[in-house]
């Protein structure tokens, strides 16, 4: 059985529909107050909570609140006012890093000071074991002096801006200042080394010694093959591609590999 609208001759299929219709069809409410200028319509009001806007139902309140101007402006200014807030946050704790970072020598000096002018101190033999303790304690407090400022420092040079390499699919040769005194140096390849020397600098700052780009990705990991194969001999263990320079050679040694590999494709 259908309900027909008497207003603007819309059917339904139940009654419960047709009354829905009524109260919230703009159209069809617009017709009655024609019809009836003294009619009294109950509708229920669904408001805004960014603009003054008044809609008829719960799902057009939704469909406006996504398109609503207002609050995506207001979106927009919490979002600056939070990247701004980050923004001054970050050059405080840079500001905070280079301070300690400039200051960390006389820091330590002045813990050491601290400890000398203590044991320099005259006291008592009944309070001995205090003063084992106390010493004790001056020397973790000095000791973890010099970790926070490693630790502060280290973290500062990591969000010190990385040089760009524009170069794509690269072999590299790379190293730490504590291996380069060993002779250990890194070989491998990257799509981006920007990229890769990240990853590396998570745990020490890496330095690239060399790097070459190659035609292509097929090319590169080709390359690394042949480079690997022919420095194996002067690998620190087997299935790592850290690599140990003889006392008697120089880099030229790695990296002319590198360069006649590369050549041999070209």
């Amino acid at each position: 059985m259908s309900h027909s609208c008497l207003y603007c001759i819309k059917n339904f299929y139940d009654k419960s529909t047709l009354i829905k219709h009524q109260k919230t069809s703009k159209q069809c409410i617009k017709i009655q107050l024609e019809k009836e200028p003294d009619k009294v319509i109950k509708t229920k009001i669904f408001k805004c909570d960014f603009c003054v806007k008044e809609l008829s139902t719960k799902y057009r309140l939704q469909c406006h609140i996504d398109i609503c101007k207002i609050r995506k402006k207001q979106i927009e200014d919490e979002k600056k006012q939070s990247q701004n807030i980050k923004k001054i946050e970050k050059e405080t704790i840079n500001n905070q890093l280079m301070e300690l970072i400039m200051n960390k020598n006389k820091i330590i000096e002045d813990l050491k000071s601290q400890n000398e002018k203590f044991e320099e101190t005259i006291i008592p033999l009944v309070d001995k074991e205090n003063i084992i303790q106390t010493l004790k304690e001056k020397d973790l407090q000095l000791k973890l002096s010099k970790e926070k400022i490693q630790l502060l420092e280290n973290l500062y040079l990591k969000k010190q801006r990385r040089k760009n390499y524009p170069e794509k699919n690269v072999v590299y040769v790379i190293t730490t200042e504590y291996n380069k005194k060993k002779r250990i140096y890194i070989i491998g390849k990257a799509k981006e080394l920007k990229n890769r020397l990240s990853t590396y600098n998570k745990t020490a700052e890496h330095e690239v010694i060399y790097y070459k780009e190659c035609n292509s990705e097929e090319e590169m990991k080709a390359v690394e093959i042949m480079v690997l194969t022919k420095l194996e001999n002067y690998r620190e263990q087997a299935n790592c591609d850290r690599f140990i320079l003889p006392i008697d050679k120089d880099i030229s040694l790695f990296t002319s590999v590198i360069e006649k590999c590369i050549i041999f494709f070209n």
